[in-house]
């Protein structure tokens, strides 16, 4: 009877084990999720870095066009007196800057084989180089409808931890954010921005404001 007793007791000692370990396990697997949340909010914190960059890049840019633009004196010319009218020999023109890269965000977003879901990306304006090498594509020749992701592979320099895509990785996203694409590539490339000018009923003030794209959140 004893030894029954032991063994019971050590079969119930035995359950009590597995549970803890079973416990243990769903802890891990919840901390294991926390990870991989965290290494979005990472992605997603790389990419508003990487946006600000490009715009600390831009302004670097105007500043330096404004400043290439602004005319140094030397002792063999005189300085200008502000309150009198500026000589036209004195007067450069701006340079003007391109703006060829883009940053857009999609509705849905490409989903790899980790569960992750990319949404942000850069896309940088079309050449003429872009639409004779996309009609050399023997998948364009065979159909023509390819064009379009053989295309935006071309002009997508970055999407979220991708710094380059593929037509078939495009292939994996779903239609509303190949519509989305599409526009915003129509956009860029007509218009050179994502902006429109508009102007107030009331006041008459002229300003640019962006135009939000279908789907855009």
């Amino acid at each position: 009877m004893e030894l029954k007793d032991s063994l019971t007791e050590f079969k119930a000692s035995l359950m009590e084990l597995k549970d803890s370990l079973m416990e243990f396990k769903a802890s891990l697997m919840e901390f294991k999720a926390s990870l991989m949340e965290l290494k979005d909010s990472l992605m997603e914190f790389k990419g508003l870095l990487m946006e600000f960059k490009g715009s600390l890049m831009e302004s670097k840019d105007s500043f330096t066009s404004i400043k290439d633009s602004s005319p140094m004196p030397n002792a063999q010319s005189p300085i200008p007196n502000p309150q009198s009218p500026v000589p036209k020999r004195l007067m450069r023109r701006k340079k003007d800057t391109l703006c060829t890269e883009f940053a857009f965000t999609l509705p849905r977003g490409l989903s790899d084989g980790e569960q992750r879901v990319h949404r942000h990306g850069v896309m940088r304006l079309a050449t003429a180089k872009d639409e004779i090498l996309v009609q050399q594509e023997r998948k364009v020749q065979e159909n023509p409808a390819y064009g379009v992701l053989v295309m935006l592979a071309r002009v997508i320099t970055r999407l979220g931890s991708f710094n380059s895509v593929s037509p078939d990785l495009l292939e994996e996203l779903l239609l509303h954010d190949i519509a989305y694409l599409r526009e915003f590539y129509n956009r860029i490339n007509q218009q050179g921005n994502v902006h429109i000018p508009t102007q107030c009923p009331h006041c008459n003030t002229q300003f640019s404001m962006e135009l939000e794209l279908a789907g855009e959140s």
